[in-house]
């Protein structure tokens, strides 16, 4: 029987509201057949203030400590002192949904896949920001992809060392590098929607939105100056600005 070991690693930063949810689902996910599966989880936590640290190691998680550490280092951290040949990573306000493992596990048994997951789906409660927000960008569908965000995001440990991880110079938009990076090497992503992770952190308001998202536009721009203007992170710039686009879209949304 086919034996396969997953690290799943999550990064955290105060939270207790959310961590013990994100964990409960990783314990709680389907095991595939005729398999046999271990799963090792680390929590990388960023310096918290609160009862991060405590909940994790209540679910049995290895926990480690990264402070001040931007969530593109925490992930490679993790990554680095992980076990598994398969790489999950998933952030802390996200629920693992039942088949998250066992779909991603069979993507990835065909040597074309290098990486898999989906966009972020909707908690029961969202707000009509979320709501709006999810029409503009989600799929449903499970196609090639040249995107997948890194709140879910799993990988072939191979192809994750072969170029060398998250870029550790980009506080926003790693997950669009690392996805760039990957098909430059010619490693196909795939998008199955029964990779499911749901997001327990959308913003709530409008304004709440709008700051999160000119952030993150301000940090990927600043991030492209900083560089020389380099093609690559040129890319990660077109993508934030769709981003901008989109935020415009739902301003004159009739939702």
């Amino acid at each position: 029987m086919m034996e396969t070991l997953v690290s799943v690693v999550i990064p955290a930063l105060n939270e207790e509201k959310n961590i013990g949810r994100c964990l409960e689902s990783i314990a709680f996910l389907e095991k595939p057949e005729g398999r046999r599966l271990q799963i090792e989880v680390i929590v990388v936590d960023n310096g918290s203030k609160d009862r991060t640290r405590e909940i994790a190691k209540l679910y049995k998680a290895k926990t480690l400590v990264f402070p001040g550490a931007p969530i593109s280092a925490l992930r490679n951290y993790g990554a680095a002192l992980s076990r598994g040949e398969v790489i999950a990573f998933i952030d802390a306000d996200c629920l693992a949904e039942k088949q998250w493992i066992t779909a991603a596990l069979q993507r990835l048994d065909s040597e074309e896949i290098s990486a898999v997951g989906y966009p972020h789906k909707l908690p029961p409660d969202a707000s009509w920001v979320a709501k709006t927000w999810h029409f503009y960008l989600s799929r449903n569908d499970s196609i090639f992809t040249d995107y997948i965000p890194s709140g879910n995001f799993i990988v072939k440990r191979s192809d994750f060392e072969e170029i060398k991880g998250f870029n550790e110079e980009l506080k926003v938009s790693e997950d669009t590098d690392i996805c760039y990076r990957l098909r430059k090497n010619n490693h196909k992503i795939f998008a199955d929607s029964r990779v499911g992770a749901v997001h327990l952190g959308y913003p709530k308001s409008l304004t709440c939105f709008f700051k999160k998202e000119l952030w993150h536009g301000r940090e990927t721009f600043r991030i492209f100056l900083a560089s020389g203007l380099k093609m690559q992170n040129l890319k990660v710039v077109a993508y934030s600005l769709f981003y901008v686009a989109a935020i415009f879209g739902i301003l004159a949304s009739p939702f």
